[in-house]
C-alpha cells in the first residue's frame, strides 16, 4: 500500500513538473506539494472527509491555494536604490 502511494505521488509530481516546464531539481518540492494536496482533498476511504479534517476536526481552508507553477517575484534585500529589488 505504501509503495502504491509513493508511486502515485511521484507520478503526480512528475506530471506537475512537466505541465509547467519546471526543472527536475524541483522534484522534492513537487512531491511535497502533491502530498499536501492529497492530505487536503476528499478521500473515499474516509467517507468523503479529508485526512486533514480527520486529524484537526475542521475542514481545510483552500481559499489561498495558488496554482502550481505560478510565476512569483522574490524580494531581494540589501541592495541600493537603483538595483532591481525582485527576481
Amino acid at each position: 500500500m505504501s509503495e502504491h502511494l509513493n508511486h502515485t505521488l511521484l507520478e503526480h509530481a512528475c506530471a506537475m513538473l512537466i505541465a509547467v516546464d519546471l526543472p527536475k531539481f524541483l522534484w522534492a518540492k513537487s512531491v511535497q506539494h502533491a502530498t499536501w494536496l492529497k492530505n487536503h482533498t476528499l478521500t473515499c476511504t474516509l467517507n468523503g472527509k479529508t485526512p486533514f479534517e480527520m486529524l484537526h476536526k475542521e475542514k481545510p481552508n483552500l481559499e489561498n491555494l495558488l496554482e502550481w507553477g505560478i510565476r512569483v517575484f522574490v524580494l531581494q534585500e540589501g541592495h541600493n536604490k537603483l538595483d532591481e529589488k525582485v527576481d
